[in-house]
């Protein structure tokens, strides 16, 4: 699937199945996607600032580069995705899997997580291919290449 013009804002992608959809640089601030199927999507370069994105499914998604400041994504489903120099700043991430997630580069700063490895652990110092192991709950995190 792969969509050739921008979506116009506010967006209302919630509830929807996106698997293996094309938003490559697409304008998708303030859209509501809550609980949108998204698994892998090229989402790369993709605006989603200040999306709701709670419970949404992007594992495996391709979200290099993307800039998800102030996304709220509490619930979602990011394991195996590419969060390659993508920018989580101020993003809500609690109860998000994000196992096996590539976060090399990533902007982590101010994010709100009921984990506390986006603070302890400077992601860019640690070796791809190599884990992060968050010092407060013991879950491990793949540091993936970009």
């Amino acid at each position: 699937m792969s969509f050739k013009r921008p979506v116009i804002r506010p967006a209302d992608l919630s509830y929807v199945d996106y698997t293996g959809g094309n938003f490559w640089r697409f304008d998708l601030r303030n859209a509501n996607m809550v609980g949108a199927v998204l698994v892998g999507a090229n989402m790369k370069r993709v605006d989603l600032r200040c999306a709701d994105m709670t419970d949404c499914n992007l594992a495996g998604a391709n979200l290099e580069r993307a800039n998800m400041q102030g996304a709220k994504l509490n619930g979602a489903n990011l394991e195996g995705a590419n969060l390659t120099n993508a920018n989580l700043c101020h993003a809500e991430l609690v109860g998000a899997n994000m196992d096996n997630a590539r976060l090399k580069g990533a902007d982590l700063s101010f994010v709100i997580s009921d984990c506390d490895i986006l603070g302890h652990v400077t992601l860019e110092e640690v070796p791809v291919g190599k884990v992060a192991v968050c010092d407060r709950c013991g879950k491990e995190y793949v540091v993936g290449d970009s």
